[in-house]
């Protein structure tokens, strides 16, 4: 990351440095590094999101919206490709087994039994529907469902809805774990996307905060 003399050394040298950027003339320089500092940052940031995917951002994709895109779109080109290699599979014994254990821990009656009802409609539901063969379209779409279930209830102020969000977040694992078993060939490959897109979320989240102008975030906007 770039940084500015202010930047990296703070305190008070960074506000005198604030204090130049809204002088005359001067000012817009000392603003442009600022800006450029931040940027490579922001360009830092998503190259560690594409680093489990041997990728980098090239240098003619600008920081914000542009950069956001093209991170996202290679995630889900890595996510195509390693779910085209996934032969059909079926549950085994030992995710039975996990599925008993998920929230006989941490969850209390309440929302366990919530938890239950949600994963019978969105879950186990489509694995009856295919008659208990899982393809690979099957498997995405389950877990893309307990993803967003996950990043829904985890941030809920309610104690019972952030038990939950660690169900989904444990029976998404469940999954990961079956196909690494059952498709040895592409469980590599599925790992490194899954740990692409997990960083992809926090990078998308930044970029659309308050204050993240045109999607260029601040240190402070990722680290939330």
């Amino acid at each position: 990351v770039q940084m500015t003399p202010g930047q990296l050394l703070g305190g008070n040298a960074n506000r005198v440095e604030q204090a130049v950027s809204s002088l005359p003339r001067v000012g817009e320089t000392v603003r442009n590094a600022r800006r450029a500092s931040v940027e490579s940052f922001n360009r830092a940031a998503a190259n560690r999101v594409l680093r489990p995917l041997g990728a980098t951002v090239p240098d003619d994709v600008p920081a914000g919206r542009d950069m956001i895109t093209h991170v996202a779109q290679t995630v889900s080109r890595a996510y195509d490709d390693a779910y085209s290699r996934v032969q059909p599979f079926t549950i085994d014994g030992r995710f039975a087994q996990d599925m008993a254990k998920i929230g006989q821990e941490f969850m209390t009656p309440r929302s366990r039994a919530e938890y239950n009802n949600i994963i019978r409609d969105q879950v186990l539901s489509r694995l009856q529907a295919s008659n208990g063969q899982i393809d690979a379209g099957t498997y995405n779409t389950i877990r893309s469902t307990l993803e967003r279930l996950n990043r829904d209830f985890r941030g809920s102020k309610d104690a019972t809805q952030r038990e939950m969000a660690r169900g989904f977040g444990a029976m998404r694992a469940a999954f990961d774990d079956l196909v690494a078993r059952t498709n040895p060939a592409a469980a590599p490959d599925i790992r490194k996307a899954q740990a692409a897109f997990r960083q992809l979320t926090r990078l998308e989240d930044a970029a659309g905060r308050q204050g993240a102008v045109d999607g260029v975030f601040t240190p402070t906007q990722l680290s939330q």
